[in-house]
């Protein structure tokens, strides 16, 4: 589920999700292996003050490879709706709702 909030001009949003997959395949790759998030959250500055935040939710831990299809998908989703900008999403597997997240700008 998304609700957004703010369309944020140009391809700062887009940018951001394309490094958050980014890191995500480089810890994969460093590690060998999927995990969990370090302190049950995800953070990461993106081009023009543009954020993400993801965090666990409802006693539930999201992996890393969780983290990686849930913006897969989320782009994904920004990208056929041609909307990219500050938003609040949360993160299901299947009736459990296990992670949630914020992108917005940060200045």
């Amino acid at each position: 589920m998304l609700t957004a909030s703010a369309a944020i001009p140009g391809n700062s949003v887009q940018l951001l999700l394309t490094q958050v997959f980014a890191e995500v395949i480089h810890w994969m790759n460093i590690k060998g292996a999927n995990g969990f998030l370090t302190n049950g959250e995800f953070v990461m500055d993106g081009p023009n003050a543009v954020t993400i935040r993801i965090w666990n939710t409802n006693n539930h831990q999201l992996t890393i490879a969780t983290l990686g299809a849930a913006v897969m998908a989320l782009e994904n989703y920004m990208r056929e709706n041609n909307w990219f900008g500050a938003a609040t999403f949360y993160i299901w597997d299947g009736p459990n709702e296990i992670g949630a997240g914020l992108i917005g700008v940060t200045r």
